[in-house]
């Protein structure tokens, strides 16, 4: 199994699946259908993170941090949580998380006087499945109805509504809902990760020739590649399907 070979092989390498939930806007309008944008000056309440869920992948606890049902609003602890995990990661990966949950996080952190966050390596699973598939949606709920990995908890807006307003069953559900969308998300990044080239390389922690991707040592020599400067040997993981190289053999090498 690739998670037994990632408990093995990569105790060094720290990749963090992580997800957010966040609060929409509260805002005032004369129209439901209003003809120019609605001003800033209309918005009563900024939108911020309800939760935050994680996981350390390789590992299967998932965990989680949420606002107090008597201060919703206040999410400086649940930004300042995660923060620190993502901190810590040596890659992060999310679900459309370049475009929405880092940015958002980012604007969080920043209004509560956080630095940048440390140079890590960075996984979007929504681009890895617009750039080497054709899905007909690239949601996650539907990646992974399609893949058979799982599916996200069912819900409706009325849970933000009873969130918003404090209510301690609906903030649980609420993370319960956030911590399946990590599962998967975990289930789905598993699933593709071997059809995009590593963001880091596991080669690095051992002196033994394992998968850049998965970290298992389960890997076979499967021909060579020739480049206009010279050759190298091609890999293919047994475990998780992944393709890698070894370093070039430079012409000038190869000819003396």
């Amino acid at each position: 199994m690739v998670e037994q070979h990632l408990r093995n092989s990569m105790s060094k390498i720290k990749k963090v699946l992580y997800d957010i939930e966040t609060f929409p806007n509260i805002l005032t309008t004369w129209d439901l259908f209003p003809k120019n944008m609605i001003p800033i000056q209309n918005i009563l309440k900024e939108r911020s993170l309800i939760c935050a869920a994680w996981k350390v992948h390789g590992e299967t606890k998932v965990h989680s941090i949420c606002v107090r049902p008597d201060d919703v609003y206040n999410d400086q602890e649940v930004v300042e949580t995660l923060y620190k995990v993502l901190s810590d990661a040596d890659e992060i990966i999310g679900h459309y998380s370049d475009r929405f949950d880092l940015p958002m996080l980012r604007t969080r952190a920043l209004k509560y006087g956080l630095g940048p966050l440390p140079p890590v390596a960075q996984t979007d699973t929504y681009k890895m499945a617009r750039k080497y598939f054709k899905f007909n949606s690239n949601k996650l709920d539907y990646i992974a109805g399609f893949l058979g990995v799982g599916r996200k908890t069912k819900t409706g807006y009325e849970l933000w509504q009873k969130c918003a307003l404090g209510d301690k069953v609906s903030l649980k559900k609420m993370v319960a809902y956030n911590k399946n969308d990590v599962r998967i998300l975990g289930n789905v990044y598993e699933t593709l990760v071997s059809y995009a080239p590593a963001k880091l390389n596991t080669n690095l922690i051992t002196d033994k020739i394992v998968c850049p991707s998965c970290g298992s040592n389960d890997v076979q020599k499967r021909g060579i590649s020739y480049t206009r400067a010279g050759k190298k040997q091609r890999y293919h993981c047994q475990s998780c399907g992944h393709w890698s190289h070894g370093p070039i053999k430079m012409v000038k090498d190869v000819l003396r």
